[in-house]
């Protein structure tokens, strides 16, 4: 009764609550980015949505084979400088932007602490080298920040 009083009338207010951002991450990738957080390498998290690949395994839940790749760095005005990882399995992939606690991190020296991070999180971590021949001197590779906000 109250509320077709209130038709086209304010009814209430709209709360904002932050929530974890781990928590959209998605699960093959968070025991990593944990230790990353907890050795404070990285300071902020940024997941954008997931999205399936319309692959599906047997038996969810169980990975065998995650792809983790650096595509570029990023830069936020409040958060800093950061990389831009792209995480994939054959069920799913997802962009994730890590602020580096607004230090602006070596590409050898992001390698090394995501490569550890990965070993310590699932034990084997297989490494391949990307073709960067094309992408050098490209705005937003390794080279140049881009803001994530733009770049999605």
């Amino acid at each position: 009764r109250h509320a077709r009083k209130a038709v086209g009338k304010e009814r209430g207010y709209l709360v904002r609550v932050e929530m974890d951002a781990q928590a959209r991450v998605v699960s093959w990738f968070k025991a990593a980015l944990q230790i990353l957080v907890r050795e404070q390498v990285v300071s902020k998290v940024d997941p954008n949505e997931a999205f399936r690949t319309g692959q599906r395994r047997k038996q969810r839940g169980q990975h065998n084979e995650c792809h983790v790749e650096t595509l570029r760095r990023c830069h936020h005005g409040v958060c800093g400088p950061g990389f831009q990882v792209r995480v994939s399995s054959s069920e799913a992939f997802q962009e994730i932007n890590l602020f580096t606690n607004h230090q602006v991190l070596p590409a050898e020296t992001w390698d090394h602490a995501l490569s550890e991070a990965l070993h310590r999180a699932y034990g084997r971590v297989f490494f391949a080298e990307a073709d960067t021949r094309d992408l050098e001197d490209s705005p937003g590779e390794l080279g140049h920040p881009v803001d994530p906000h733009e770049a999605a």
